[in-house]
Order: structure tokens, then sequence, then C-alpha cells
């Protein structure tokens, strides 16, 4: 029926995750699940990661194949999407609260700690940050640490699928990219 192992997996697995993957409500709950995470102090992008950039990638190649061929792109998230506009700064948008902390903080041990933390934010490299304010177990930057990520992810799946921004083409660009 399928030809061969690999089409079988295709269809049987990898189709179903990838339809599933390419969900804004599978994307908001990968999010919250990475964040959560990191709240506890568990590197929450490399555990969800694991099993999502596989399916992103996927995605990806998808929406590169149908630029290629002057299509349509079919896909607003992907890796590219998820490299881009969820993590702004880093993991819960660190970036923000480096910069408004530098502009308004009064604490000399929280400006001199957003003044080293700030160039590997423009990186998204987050974990200074997270470690260093501390996020990490801290009770009362749980909800903002989470719904952060969620707003970024929901505005920038409505920019695109309303046309406000063009879908990603499927070019790979790497998250530490400023």
């Amino acid at each position: 029926k399928w030809g061969n192992a690999f089409d079988c997996l295709f269809t049987i697995l990898q189709r179903p995750l990838t339809n599933l993957g390419s969900s804004l409500p599978a994307t908001i709950i990968a999010v919250i699940l990475a964040q959560l995470l990191w709240w506890f102090g568990v590197h929450g992008q490399a555990v969800v990661n694991s099993v999502m950039d596989p399916i992103w990638n996927t995605l990806a190649l998808e929406n590169y194949a149908a630029y290629s061929a002057g299509a349509l792109i079919p896909h607003i998230v992907c890796s590219t999407f998820m490299g881009i506009f969820p993590l702004i700064g880093g993991n819960g948008m660190t970036l923000g609260i480096i910069l408004v902390a530098l502009i308004i903080a009064r604490s000399v041990r929280l400006k001199s700690t957003m003044k080293m933390v700030v160039a590997p934010a423009f990186f998204n490299i987050s974990e200074p940050v997270t470690f260093g304010l501390p996020i990490v177990l801290n009770p009362t930057i749980l909800i903002p640490w989470v719904l952060a990520p969620v707003v970024t992810v929901i505005t920038s799946y409505c920019a695109i699928y309303f046309g406000l921004v063009p879908r990603p083409i499927g070019v790979t660009v790497i998250w530490t990219t400023p």
C-alpha cells in the first residue's frame, strides 16, 4: 500500500504530527511548556525543541519547496517563525525586562546585573538573566514569564495570517541572530 517503510512512517506518523505542529494551539502549548520548564530551572527549549524541531524543520522545508516552486507558502509556524518571533531577546522576552530595568531600576545590584546581561540578550541568550535576576522559581515573575512569549506568538501569528507580515519562506534564521 505504501511502497516502503519510510512512506508508511511518513503517512502514519510524520504527516499527522506535522499538521498538529503547524497549528497555533500546539505552538502555544509548546511555548507554555518551555517557559514553565525554564521557570523550574530546566532548559525549556532543549526539552521542548527535541520533540518540536523535527516538525518545525519539516514545515520550513515545505515552505521553502513551495517558495521555490512559486506556489503559496503553506505554513505560518515553522522553525523560522519559532527562531524569530516568540523569543526576542531570549526566553521570556528578557530583552525587554533588561532594557526597562536599565532605564528605571533604582537598585545598584539590579542595574549592574542588567549591564552584564544586555549584550547576550541581543543575541537571544537569556540564561544570564534567567539565573541572575533570578527568574527561576520567582513566583512574582511566573505569569509574565509565561504569558509574554505566548502573546508574542499570537501577535506574530495573527500579523502573518492577516498579511501584515509575509509568511516565512523556509530560509533558516539562526536563533542567535540579533
